[in-house]
């Protein structure tokens, strides 16, 4: 506090109501410019195609635990044996998720023509080659979407989530299509059985061949009898494996046709644009001043005397 009682202010101070007085003064400057990149980013998403999500929630079916564990014991008395008990909500993240799964759906559903619907004729469904810079300069013709194209696509568009607490695996797929969208997840589904279901009768008929050639050779009566048991196993695994609708999951909730949209989300691309754009003008405004108040002033001249 001065002589005269008003309280001194230090230079390096920061003062609130200055600040507050700058953006005051810049205000039509700061919300005109905001709210045109507002609107200017509203028009954007509107030549954006909508996305449409499905997706379906499966539970991988439950072993017996008993069961499994007495096969694994008396698996490993006869080595050799491919046990593969079951398998677990991992398991089916890592098999939805695996690029050899997409590769079978996308040849057998021949989705290309579909995900990559604008590379083709939709009258003729013949591929269109489209030049891009890259290929000009490469001086290479283009190609018509393959496997690695397929796989891309599906890292962008094809969502799976294990739910490790309730047991459950979610699986998503968005397209521009909404009927697509929860074909492509119905696919995946009947896919990802059909891959498990032969690996099951492929695993019991090597099995079953094993035990039958250990029996041959066997003399001991309790290895004999372990030997029947493990092949009665094997011939139920393979029946199971057969009943293609109880078999490896179940579907809790199937993938339906979406009525929504879930992206662009437009009202929010457009307010967010507006609030970064405005902040990111204030503090431009601020540094700006703070700049200006921190330059020399040039030295007033003297006013030039009567002669």
């Amino acid at each position: 506090m001065n002589d005269s009682g008003v309280p001194h202010i230090p230079e390096d101070e920061i003062d609130l109501f200055e600040l507050f007085s700058i953006l005051w003064r810049k205000k039509w400057f700061i919300g005109g410019v905001s709210l045109g990149a507002g609107i200017v980013a509203l028009v954007i998403t509107f030549f954006l195609p909508n996305i449409y999500r499905a997706e379906a929630v499966i539970k991988p079916v439950q072993q017996e635990t008993e069961k499994a564990s007495l096969a694994s014991r008396l698996g490993g008395i006869v080595p050799g044996l491919e046990l593969g008990v079951g398998g677990t909500v991992e398991d089916l993240e890592v098999l939805l998720k695996s690029k050899e799964l997409t590769v079978r759906v996308f040849n057998k559903y021949d989705l290309y023509r579909k995900v990559f619907d604008d590379q083709f004729d939709p009258e003729t469904g013949e591929f269109v080659p489209k030049r891009s810079l890259l290929s000009l300069l490469s001086g290479e013709e283009p190609k018509p979407p393959g496997e690695w194209d397929a796989i891309r696509a599906a890292e962008d568009m094809l969502r799976v989530r294990a739910d490790i607490k309730k047991g459950v695996v979610k699986i998503s797929f968005e397209s521009k299509d909404p009927e697509l969208s929860a074909r492509v997840v119905h696919y995946y589904l009947e896919e990802a059985k059909t891959r498990l279901q032969e690996e099951a009768l492929r695993r019991a008929t090597k099995n079953k061949e094993f035990i039958e050639e250990q029996l041959k050779i066997a003399t001991d009566p309790l290895i004999k009898e372990r030997l029947y048991f493990l092949y009665g196993r094997e011939v139920e695994k393979e029946m199971m494996a057969k009943n293609r609708e109880q078999f490896a999951f179940t579907i809790v909730d199937p993938p339906k046709v979406p009525d929504r949209k879930v992206k662009p989300r437009r009202g929010l691309t457009a307010v967010l644009t507006t609030i970064s754009v405005g902040f990111l003008l204030s503090f431009v405004v601020l540094v700006a001043e703070s700049r200006k108040k921190m330059s020399p002033q040039p030295p007033s001249s003297p006013p030039d005397s009567a002669v």
